[in-house]
């Protein structure tokens, strides 16, 4: 796959990643964690964020989603 440029960074298959703010991905947050709640689940959730937008900022919003949906799940 060709490099698609800057923030994209290449995955072991060959493809091109590039990172998102947490619940505005392709993965379906609120689906895994009503899994990791429905488990039991009760300690701490961390968060690692290597998008193109500002660090902090990105990292408040995504875990302000992380929250809002942990409490609607």
């Amino acid at each position: 796959e060709e490099n698609p440029g800057e923030g994209w960074f290449p995955s072991s298959n060959g493809t091109h990643l590039r990172g998102a703010i947490f619940g505005q991905g392709d993965l379906d947050v609120r689906k895994i964690l009503r899994e990791v709640k429905k488990s039991g689940y009760d300690g701490y959730i961390s968060l690692e964020f290597e998008g193109m937008e500002a660090c902090r900022e990105a990292c408040k919003i995504g875990m302000d989603n992380i929250r809002r949906i942990w409490a609607e799940v």
